[in-house]
């Protein structure tokens, strides 16, 4: 298999994901990933190839949707028709983690969770169930989020699933927020909307919670129609979002105003995916509440890596692990190999430093 330098695949293991695909923003995220995903061999018990692949063009903001157009035309290059047939779990991490400091140089992904699992694999097991259900297709996601599936059911078919969590109006106020009829069918997206637009829209649920955006599967005739798109208009080169973007086309009753915008890139492929991804049939899984975790903040992160919290206890109850947090240490030699250690002095005769331990 010939190799190219925009394309790195590691190839080991043969269970699991066909494939993972880590989105890289330039050179030197693609080397670090590379150095991570070999030192992290649990990886290939779960999927069967991993590929990195950069954003293009370089120095340009692409964002999500830009970024997810590029994957798809090489993993095409690579798997040609036999794509369609592939499990892929597509991971959106070559941001530069700024509200994460600690953990920029290597990426979100690679962040190490109290249980001693990077983020990356503890997120690639979450998706278990999801795996077991799906004939095809590829499941797109950030790198900064976990989502709780205690059952699923995909027998429904469709060319986009996209999975829901019953969120507060605050919460829905920060993400897209989806309205269906009673067959689960989405009739409309709306993005970052405000409590009374989602009132104005029936977009709030009987228990005043609303459903918001997470992960998503795209199936073959998605996957088709943004291969055709990326054909037929090349690399895109400004911020498009895999989210807002490549969902308010979709439903029975799209709320198309987000197409005026001034900047004239950004509204000619707002244009173009509107044209691409209407009339499709598009379902929507409510996970629930509770189901949606993100961990983008060192906020949100601490808040989640307390074990009496509803991340802790969904997804880390079979671990023993305390906590230090925020705290000076005399004696480190006596803290408990099984501790999470962050944002705390270690003194000793000579010095203090700062360290993030886990």
């Amino acid at each position: 298999m010939k190799d190219r330098p925009d394309l790195v695949h590691i190839c080991q293991g043969h269970e699991k994901w066909d494939a993972l695909v880590l989105t890289a923003g330039n050179e030197k995220h693609v080397e670090a990933f590379q150095v991570q995903i070999k030192n992290e061999p649990g990886i290939y018990k779960l999927v069967e190839r991993v590929f990195v692949i950069k954003d293009e063009p370089e120095n340009v903001k692409i964002g999500s949707g830009g970024a997810t157009l590029h994957c798809l035309d090489k993993l095409y290059k690579e798997f040609n028709e036999n794509l369609y047939n592939l499990r892929i779990i597509l991971i959106h991490s070559g941001g530069y983690s700024q509200r994460l400091p600690h953990v920029s140089a290597l990426g979100k992904v690679f962040l190490l969770m109290p249980n001693g699992l990077t983020f990356l694999e503890m997120k690639i097991r979450s998706y278990e169930n999801v795996l077991r259900h799906m004939s095809s297709g590829i499941l797109i996601c950030a790198s900064d989020t976990f989502e709780w599936f205690s059952s699923i059911d995909l027998e429904k078919s469709g060319d986009f699933t996209l999975f829901a969590h019953e969120s507060t109006i605050e919460i829905a106020e920060q993400h897209g927020v989806y309205i269906v009829d009673g067959n689960s069918s989405l009739k409309s997206v709306l993005q970052k909307p405000s409590e009374e637009e989602m009132k104005n829209t029936n977009a709030i649920q009987e228990n005043g919670l609303a459903l918001t955006d997470g992960c998503y599967i795209i199936h073959k005739n998605i996957i088709q129609r943004l291969l055709e798109l990326r054909k037929k208009n090349g690399n895109v080169s400004c911020e498009v979002c895999a989210y807002g973007d490549f969902m308010r086309p979709l439903g029975s009753e799209p709320i198309l105003d987000y197409l005026n915008v001034k900047d004239q890139e950004l509204a000619f492929w707002r244009s173009e995916l509107k044209n691409s991804l209407t009339n499709l049939n598009t379902i929507v899984i409510n996970l629930g509440p509770q189901s949606f975790f993100h961990l983008g903040t060192i906020d949100e992160m601490l808040r989640h890596f307390d074990p009496n919290s509803i991340f802790g206890k969904k997804f880390l109850r079979k671990y023993e692990c305390s906590n230090i947090l925020y705290s000076d240490i005399e004696h480190p030699e006596m803290i408990n190999p099984k501790t999470f250690v962050q944002y705390c002095a270690i003194k000793d005769k000579s010095q203090k430093f700062e360290v993030v331990w886990s």
